[in-house]
């Protein structure tokens, strides 16, 4: 009875196992953490899974700066853009480009961890597979876009 339970068990994993992507499994992640004011740079590790793409978009409308956001869960499609920030533009969109880049540049392993119900997440900023940085203006002028990944931290 116990070599047909094993057996079983065995046959049930061969199974089931290549079903799942590797992107399933548990990653020991480092990232920086600059605390709120990023005057503070520590260096933290979690477990985590990763859990989708975030591709925002920072445009200046006018005198002011909006800022959208797509969404892609692991396995999902792409959501559609929606607006998600709108405030006064303080100097230049060049200026919040080169801001966000500098800060790359400095630390480029940052992270954040975003508090959502029932879970804590981790968001870096990460090269998408058609380019080097994870920063680039796109082709109006008038915008960039920035891409990070997002991972399910597992207590």
């Amino acid at each position: 009875m116990k070599k047909r339970t094993i057996f079983f068990i065995t046959l049930f994993m061969i199974v089931i196992f290549p079903l799942f992507s590797q992107d399933f499994t548990i990653r020991s992640i480092t990232y920086t953490d600059t605390g709120t004011d990023g005057s503070q740079r520590i260096s933290r590790t979690v477990n985590a899974v990763l859990f989708g793409w975030y591709h925002h978009i920072y445009a200046q409308e006018g005198d002011y700066l909006a800022i959208y956001r797509a969404w892609r869960q692991l396995g999902g499609e792409w959501s559609s853009f929606n607006i998600v920030e709108r405030r006064p533009l303080q100097g230049t969109i060049n200026r919040v480009y080169n801001s966000i880049f500098e800060d790359y540049i400095t630390v480029p392993d940052e992270g954040y961890i975003i508090n959502m119900p029932n879970l804590d997440a981790l968001r870096k900023l990460s090269i998408p597979e058609d380019r080097t940085i994870p920063i680039w203006w796109n082709t109006d002028g008038n915008s960039f876009s920035v891409f990070s990944t997002m991972y399910m931290i597992i207590p």
